[in-house]
């Protein structure tokens, strides 16, 4: 009889070696890989409709500030066919900041899921 043990047969030659115990394989870092993605998927050219959405809140931005105040945004709104009634509740409903108006980020966030129009001359 043959006495042939599991530690005596190494395995097919084509098998990959085992993960390390550090949590890196031998494709390299997962955790690399990953965050290479991120920044990937990060990096994006802004669609049209976002590019003319930026260029009005850029515009009504005269001073500055990066924030748009309820009155700029009554302004775009009515540019938009909307309501300048909605101005406050925009603000009080999107501005995250505190800052009584919208940042870019907010402006562009509360345009698109309100579903509003570009303002005209975007």
């Amino acid at each position: 009889m043959f006495d042939v043990r599991a530690r005596d047969y190494p395995g097919p030659a084509s098998a990959p070696p085992p993960p390390a115990r550090d949590g890196r394989d031998a494709g390299g870092d997962f955790l690399d890989r990953l965050a290479q993605a991120e920044v990937r998927d990060s990096i994006r050219v802004p669609s049209g409709a976002e590019q003319r959405l930026r260029d009005a809140f850029a515009r009504a931005d005269a001073n500055g500030s990066g924030c748009l105040s309820v009155a700029r945004l009554r302004g775009l709104l009515i540019q938009s066919g909307g309501s300048a009634n909605e101005a406050k509740r925009l603000v009080d409903a999107y501005d995250t900041g505190g800052r009584g108006g919208l940042d870019l980020e907010s402006f562009l966030h509360a345009w698109q899921t309100e579903g509003l129009g570009p303002p005209s001359g975007a």
